[in-house]
């Protein structure tokens, strides 16, 4: 009760303030609010920034987060000369939350947009890669990684995810001129330009104190702490931005207005609040008393462009729980017996003693060295009569089973064991992967959790963002205007393994096109690729249930089952060879292309077959070609029940036969292959003759009277020319 009549006060006094400001404000300052609807946003700003700042949930949170600090950095305290007590700082939280890290920091957990309504596959590719290449660009799993290393310190932290834009002009060297003098222009650069998903500090957030989640949630605040020169750069000439020349240093401006100095800025800062109301549809910015900027929520989703992300939720609470407030009392109580037990062993080794005041010493006499004698006149009387020293004994049994008890309740409390687990030697893969997949059960728990909410939400605010502004054309070229510089350029994305194209179908409409391919490719996302964009997605998520193995269990998986299946007839002839053993290279970071025999293109092959056989009808024996495919010994088969074929001399069908044949027993996918009658008609049944098919007629053998035939060049041949 005593809080709110303070909040009270407080908020007539800013009123009060208000006031004297709008009467006062030719003597205090050349800004002026422009009307009622200025001077309101004005008020309400301040007003709900001050409401968000004071809940009593936030300031209970802000002394856990002060803790949790605390529990991970584990400062050195600062202890008299003469202190010789232990200050030991366990590093329970600390090991607890770089394991968490360790194991989960491989985890790409990442939302994917599909179609809603029937499309084809291309349509939903596309939207994938694009999702996929603003995240690679814009280093969203190091943000991502951030935000999880804070929540798990304090419980709670903070995503943002807008458009960013960053453009600065530069003095460009372009020519030198007769004098040996390098000749500048000035040339816009653009730093930045596109979706931006940034981990954000909580003290720079304050949101909606009566939401219990992000989705409830009304308003929002970013807080921004800059130099007044700094600000100035910034947001003198930023688009939809005025009054921003108004803006004067936080010392000129603490006893005039509502604006009340921050304890964490200096007397030349400003203190910057954007202000984000999803209720009203706005966003505004107010920077040290003055309303820079009014207007609408700049986004086409109209939501609080925030994601938030927990260790662990306590339901009805907006504010989490980090692992340094889970163990935190099981942690002091550690410390304390252990700092104890570190006292004990300096007083055995530098001993109290009890001394008889008849005998003449001093304090300096009884500190311990080596090599000391320290003389002492008994008077005939025994030693120990003089001096004697406290003996306080070993340390008890009962101490370590109390470290092991309490180091065993704080593992039990968070879940996370720090130590490496491992399997005997010689154990499987699979059971390396099974004890480590029980290890870190919770860990999944809280991952999983997480992309059920905090990226879920993270992807839909970022593909309503990529459908929006990523076929928006640039203007470029303005500040130099040169030639073929100018004009509207489209955002250009790259993709790995896909190809995407617009053609026309049959019926002359557009079409999305995507091959695959090897490497990467390009392409410019504008008005007849923008189309594919449009319409409704969902978003899920595109992340492996476990975490990641490590890589040489993954390693041993692989060649583990490769084994097996390879050792199996059965198995082994479903497998593609080349297949297979690309993936064994890459398993053990190898790449395939410096090991495997290269595939040569289908369309290639197949037009060497139609250049050879020209070749062999005149006459030219050719050996077998090296690589050749079934597509490419088909082209020969196909040709032997041409007439062309037929009406050759009997001598040149006996060299495209042997040809055939010794393609034919180069390549392990195929079986046997007969040919028709050297000068007699067709196979029985006409059509093509694949490789593996059984024809009627006589066999031909690679093993013949005539002289080995020459291997003719045509595989570098330009096919262009046939």
């Amino acid at each position: 009760m005593n809080k709110q009549i303070d909040l009270a006060k407080e908020r007539q006094t800013l009123q009060d303030k208000e006031l004297e400001l709008t009467k006062e404000s030719d003597e205090y300052s050349k800004y002026k609010p422009k009307g009622k609807q200025e001077r309101a946003a004005r008020r309400q700003i301040y007003e709900r920034f001050y409401d968000m700042r004071d809940d009593e949930a936030r300031a209970e949170a802000e002394e856990d987060w002060e803790m949790a600090d605390k529990e991970y950095v584990m400062p050195y305290p600062t202890v008299a000369s003469d202190d010789w007590q232990a200050h030991l700082h366990l590093p329970d939280a600390w090991a607890a939350i770089q394991a968490q890290a360790m194991e989960t920091i491989e985890r790409k957990a990442r939302p994917k947009p599909i179609p809603t309504e029937s499309s084809d596959e291309p349509i939903a590719e596309l939207a994938d890669d694009l999702m996929n290449y603003n995240m690679d660009t814009t280093g969203f799993d190091y943000q991502y990684y951030l935000a999880k290393l804070s929540a798990s310190i304090r419980g709670t932290s903070f995503l943002m995810d807008y458009w960013r834009t960053e453009k600065r002009i530069v003095k460009d060297p372009t020519d030198v001129d007769e004098n040996g003098e390098i000749v500048y222009k000035d040339k816009e650069i653009i730093d930045f330009d596109d979706d931006y998903t940034e981990w954000v500090p909580n003290e720079f957030i304050f949101v909606d104190e009566k939401a219990d989640h992000i989705d409830n949630a009304n308003d929002m605040f970013k807080r921004e702490l800059l130099e007044v020169n700094d600000f100035h750069r910034i947001y003198d000439n930023k688009p939809g931005f005025e009054n921003a020349k108004y803006v004067v240093q936080g010392a000129d401006t603490t006893t005039k207005s509502y604006f009340d100095m921050p304890p964490d800025a200096d007397d030349v800062d400003v203190e910057v609040l954007h202000y984000y109301n999803r209720a009203i549809d706005a966003y505004w910015v107010a920077a040290n008393n003055v309303v820079i900027h009014m207007g609408p929520l700049p986004t086409k989703h109209k939501e609080l462009p925030l994601a938030v992300q927990y260790q662990y939720r306590i339901p009805g609470r907006f504010w989490g729980v980090g692992i340094p407030r889970v163990v935190h009392y099981l942690s002091e109580e550690r410390k304390s017996i252990r700092n104890m037990n570190m006292d004990r062993q300096k007083l055995g080794l530098n001993k109290s003693f009890l001394h008889n005041n008849a005998f003449d010493l001093d304090d300096e006499d009884l500190i311990t060295g080596p090599s000391r004698l320290i003389s002492l006149d008994t008077n005939g009387q025994p030693l120990s009569q003089a001096i004697q020293p406290i003996e306080y004994g070993d340390v008890p049994q009962s101490y370590f089973k109390t470290e092991d008890i309490l180091l065993e309740d704080i593992r039990r409390a968070h879940g996370i064991d720090d130590r490496i687990q491992g399997v005997n030697v010689g154990g499987t893969a699979t059971e390396a992967a099974l004890l480590k997949e029980s290890s870190v059960k919770r860990i999944n728990m809280i991952s999983v959790a997480s992309e059920m909410d905090t990226i879920l939400r993270l992807g839909r605010i970022k593909w309503s963002n990529i459908q929006f502004f990523y076929p928006i054309p640039r203007i470029q070229g303005i500040t130099t205007p040169n030639e073929g510089d100018a004009g509207d350029k489209y955002k250009t994305i790259t993709t790995d393994g896909r190809k995407y194209t617009v053609i026309k179908d049959k019926e002359g409409k557009s079409k999305l096109s995507m091959e695959e391919v090897k490497g990467k490719s390009a392409f410019k996302i504008d008005k007849q690729m923008a189309k594919y964009l449009q319409g409704s997605y969902d978003i899920i998520i595109d992340s492996d249930i476990h975490v990641p193995l490590s890589r040489a269990i993954h390693q041993a998986q692989v060649t583990q089952t490769l084994s097996l299946l390879l050792s199996n007839p059965y198995t082994a002839g479903a497998l593609d060879p080349n297949k297979s053993a690309s993936r064994a290279w890459k398993a053990i970071d190898e790449d395939p292309d410096n090991w495997l025999a290269q595939k040569s293109n289908t369309n290639e092959m197949r037009m060497l077959a139609s250049r050879e056989n020209a070749v062999m009808m005149a006459g030219e024996p050719l050996s077998p070609t090296e690589g050749a495919n079934e597509e490419h010994t088909l082209v020969h088969l196909n040709f032997t029940q041409t007439m062309a074929y037929q009406e050759l001399p009997q001598h040149i069908q006996q060299i495209i036969g042997e040809h055939i044949i010794g393609e034919n027993e180069a390549n392990p996918n195929t079986g046997p292959t007969q040919m028709p009658s050297m000068g007699g008609g067709a196979a029985p049944g006409g059509g093509s003759v694949s490789p593996g098919t059984q024809q009627p007629g006589p066999q031909l053998s690679a093993n013949t009277s005539q002289p080995q035939p020459q291997v003719a060049d045509l595989q570098g041949a330009n096919f262009a020319q046939e």
